[in-house]
């Protein structure tokens, strides 16, 4: 199944779009593809709820999403601007997960723990969830992109209020993408947007002076920060952060382009990832360092199941855990629910992925559907014999925690993205309907779990700290 973005750039000759005389294309092809994943599900109303800035929505809306954003996250680590550092690191605050009493972002302090905890600025979205109070952040030096996002805006506007616009060399080619796919992007205004950002971000990459940029999904709002620090020799280094593969259109690029938007390393949690980058259009394969997973690690080792839960949900034969994507969160629940209707010994536990923001308050579940918000995925795979998803990472991370995978194909989504993957019958089956589902959890031959962990240690790297050490030693000090 081909993404559109293979089907554009097989086609059109995209490298020749340009703005200053620079490609425009690597930054707006995510763009394009998210656009053609939200034409599909606004027949289902899954993107109703995400973020309009993600989503391509109205003009007031980012402007509002970018508002809440600024003034939320604004005092988060304000002051923390004011130091020298040696280093700078782009992330998310959903990345963060409570370990031992602090929240710890799980791709990016250990890192920032090998380079020195006082030589790092961490500079987080703060869009999906409200900022932690700075006393609970193990992150010594911690700010919200707030006054970043600011700036960026503040850019934009003066633009339009002298009436400015970046010229497009070669537009044609986008109209007839857009003509011919059937999207509207609305690129003037990304391309708008991205120059900014870019401006914002030499200025301070300027003055800071960094060593690298460290970064969690390099395709989001990160690329303007990306080219800048290319285009000022400074190294960029992301960190996987969920499922890559030969399905994920973000890092598959089908045509020869300028890689500024790119980044120059990437860690990656297993060997199984590096057939994907036998093209090099993206990356160079010898810049693609598997070193395995420090929160996998963490929790197989430290976490041990809370007698009280275990109690509540003994009396079923079978537990499921579920991991829920926006793209196709509300399907799934509606195929749970005709499921768990046909056996009432199976406990399927709902995993929200923003818990805070998904209340399920308009949807009515069977009684052996429960929603668990106080612990997160990892934790919850301590119950489970089984995990349940479309095509989350989570699927790659249940078999290194001792779970079998049950994947259920919405949209041909989970076999697009694992059959080829997760090859392995004795850890990972699909179903397509709420029938074959139920029969596949009754008679799937159960593994212990160290034997599943075994069986699955090609897709994350083990002794971590070791590759980490290893890879700052010799890429970033």
């Amino acid at each position: 199944m081909s993404s559109v973005l293979e089907q554009i750039e097989s086609k059109y000759p995209v490298e020749q779009i340009l703005v200053n005389g620079e490609q425009v294309w690597p930054y707006l092809r995510c763009r394009y593809q998210v656009h053609h994943s939200a034409d599909r599900l606004s027949v289902y109303g899954e993107a109703k709820d995400h973020s309009p800035a993600t989503m391509g929505g109205k003009p007031i809306d980012i402007l509002l999403q970018f508002t809440k954003e600024i003034v939320r996250g604004l005092p988060y680590g304000f002051r923390n601007w004011f130091r020298k550092y040696d280093y700078i690191a782009l992330t998310d605050i959903a990345c963060r997960r409570e370990v031992g009493g602090k929240y710890v972002n799980r791709f990016l302090d250990p890192i920032i723990d090998e380079l020195g905890p006082a030589r790092v600025l961490c500079i987080e979205g703060t869009a999906a969830s409200r900022p932690y109070v700075m006393s609970q952040v193990y992150t010594r030096y911690a700010i919200s992109r707030s006054l970043v996002l600011l700036l960026t805006l503040m850019i934009v506007a003066l633009r339009r209020v002298f009436f400015r616009r970046y010229k497009i060399t070669n537009k044609d080619v986008l109209d007839r993408v857009e003509q011919d796919s059937g999207l509207n992007t609305n690129y003037a205004e990304v391309i708008e947007f991205f120059e900014a950002g870019r401006k914002v971000y030499t200025h301070l990459f300027r003055r800071m002076r960094p060593k690298a940029i460290l970064l969690t999904c390099y395709y989001d709002a990160k690329m303007p920060a990306i080219r800048s620090a290319r285009s000022l020799g400074i190294k960029v280094v992301e960190v996987q952060h969920g499922t890559i593969g030969r399905g994920h259109p973000a890092y598959n690029v089908h045509r020869d382009m300028d890689r500024s938007c790119f980044p120059e390393h990437l860690l990656v949690f297993g060997e199984r990832e590096l057939a994907t980058f036998d093209n090099p259009r993206f990356i160079d394969r010898a810049n693609v360092h598997p070193v395995g997973s420090y929160y996998i690690d963490y929790i197989r080792t430290n976490y041990r199941p809370d007698p009280q839960l275990s109690e509540q949900i003994s009396g079923y034969e079978r537990i499921v855990g579920v991991t829920l994507q926006w793209t196709c969160e509300r399907r799934l629940v509606d195929f749970l629910c005709e499921a768990a209707e046909l056996d009432a010994g199976i406990l399927y536990i709902l995993i929200p992925r923003e818990p805070e923001r998904k209340e399920y308050s308009d949807m009515v579940m069977p009684p052996n559907i429960v929603v668990v918000r106080d612990k997160n995925f990892y934790e919850l795979m301590a119950y489970c014999d089984f995990h349940t998803t479309v095509y989350s990472t989570c699927a790659l991370e249940a078999p290194s925690l001792g779970v079998q995978n049950i994947l259920v194909d919405i949209d041909g989504r989970a076999r697009a993205n694992y059959t080829e993957v997760l090859t392995d019958g004795r850890l990972t089956r699909f179903a397509d309907t709420p029938e074959e589902y139920v029969d596949t959890i009754r008679d799937f031959a159960r593994v212990d779990r160290d034997d599943i962990c075994d069986l699955h240690k090609g897709f994350f790297a083990t002794n971590y700290r070791e590759h980490i050490r290893s890879f700052v030693k010799t890429y970033l000090l």
